[in-house]
C-alpha cells in the first residue's frame, strides 16, 4: 500500500490485516531507526527486513518509501495507491499528532511533527522515490493486480469488501 502521508495507508493495512490474518509492516520500521525519524538504519539491516518479508507466504506492507516498495513488487501480487487529495492527509497527520511518532522527546516529536506536514503538503511537486510521481510510476507500471483509492469513502467500501474477496 503505497501513498502520502495521512493518506491512510496503517489504516488500511491494519483492517486487511485484521480481515485476512495477515501480517502487517509498516516501511517506517523497516527504514528508520525505532523511536526516530532522522536515522536510518544500515544498509544491511534494511535489506535483512525486506528478505524476511520475502520469506513470508503472506504479507501486507505499506508506506511512502517508493524505492523499499520497488525491491517488493516482484514478490507482490495486489499493490493498493491511497491517491488522497491533500486536505484529507492533512485532516489525517492532524487527527494523529505529534506523538504518534513515536519520538519521546515532545520537542523532537513536535519539530518532526512539523516537518513531515511540510513533507506531505509538497508530496505533489517532489521527484524523489517517495513523490506523487514515483508512486504513480509505480502503480501505472505494476502488472499485477492493483487499486487506486482517491477517498476515505472508497477506501472503506475496499474495506468492508475484503471479507468477501
Amino acid at each position: 500500500i503505497i501513498g502520502n502521508c495521512g493518506a491512510g495507508k496503517t489504516y488500511l493495512a491494519r483492517a486487511m490485516g485484521k480481515s485476512y490474518g495477515v501480517p502487517v509492516t509498516n516501511l517506517d520500521s523497516i527504514y528508520f531507526v525505532p523511536r526516530t525519524l532522522s536515522q536510518t538504519r544500515p544498509v544491511g539491516e534494511i535489506d535483512h527486513a525486506i528478505w524476511n518479508i520475502q520469506q513470508e507466504k503472506k504479507w501486507i506492507v505499506e508506506g511512502v518509501h517508493g524505492g523499499l516498495v520497488k525491491r517488493l513488487l516482484g514478490d507482490c501480487d495486489f499493490l493498493i495507491w491511497l491517491d488522497m487529495d491533500w486536505p484529507a492527509c492533512q485532516k489525517n497527520l492532524q487527527a494523529r499528532g505529534p506523538e504518534a511518532i513515536g519520538i519521546i522527546d515532545q520537542n523532537e516529536a513536535q519539530r518532526w511533527f512539523n516537518w513531515l506536514n511540510h513533507w506531505a503538503e509538497s508530496y505533489w511537486e517532489g521527484d524523489d522515490a517517495n513523490s506523487y510521481r514515483a508512486h504513480k510510476t509505480i502503480f501505472e507500471s505494476f502488472p499485477g493486480n492493483r487499486e487506486r483509492l482517491c477517498s476515505r469513502r472508497s477506501m472503506d467500501h475496499f474495506i468492508a469488501s475484503c471479507g468477501s474477496k
